[in-house]
């Protein structure tokens, strides 16, 4: 599946769609996903950073989702995220 297009001169590139699931700090986690760790990140620019940072990461650990637990700092940004894995999930 795709979001849209990319155009650089003479290469058009499809924008893959993310299968990573993002939990709100208010959602329940659902009982068909199991808590498989945590991951952070330190040293970015915003807070939008963090969270893209944090998805890459717990893709990385092979989550499905994550639930971003804690974000923020002055001149550098700083978060953790729990990662979770569907139970469900097919493994590739």
């Amino acid at each position: 599946m795709y979001v849209g297009y990319v155009s650089y001169p003479t290469v058009v590139q499809p924008i893959m769609e993310s299968k990573m699931k993002e939990f709100q700090s208010s959602d329940t986690i659902p009982a068909d996903f199991e808590e498989i760790g945590h991951v952070s990140v330190s040293g970015l620019s915003t807070l939008d950073e963090v969270t893209e940072a944090l998805s890459k990461k717990a893709e990385e650990e092979g989550a499905d989702a994550f639930k971003v637990i804690s974000a923020g700092g002055n001149n550098k940004q700083h978060g953790s995220a729990i990662i979770y894995k569907h139970s469900g999930a097919v493994s590739e």
